[in-house]
């Protein structure tokens, strides 16, 4: 039930704060916002608070399939990279790897700890 709870307040929250974004900026800008913004943030926790057991399950559930997830838009980025790559191939390839390169919040968070 905790975990259940977690994840529904979480992805309500991810996705309030993933509409309201979408009603400032406009697609793709607000796609690749989010997705930069969640694929640091996801790498980010997983180190931070998951790997190092600093929270309950409940607590990184809500937080990385829950909040992070909502907020995320796999699918519009998807659908975002595909019509740029039908149009303009190197637009299209580079979308896609700044959004890859964004997951490097995992790399950061190493070397953070490492040198504390």
């Amino acid at each position: 039930m905790k975990n259940g709870s977690a994840v529904l307040i979480g992805g309500f929250g991810g996705g309030i704060l993933r509409a309201a974004l979408g009603l400032v900026v406009v697609t793709p800008i607000a796609t690749l916002l989010v997705n930069l913004v969640g694929a640091f943030l996801l790498s980010f926790w997983t180190y931070w608070g998951i790997e190092r057991g600093a929270f309950p399950s409940w607590v990184n559930l809500g937080v990385g399939t829950g909040l992070i997830g909502a907020f995320t838009t796999f699918s519009t980025m998807s659908t975002v990279t595909v019509g740029l790559l039908s149009t303009n191939v190197v637009l299209g390839l580079a979308y896609l790897l700044v959004t890859a390169v964004a997951g490097l919040g995992f790399w950061l968070v190493k070397k953070v700890r490492k040198a504390q």
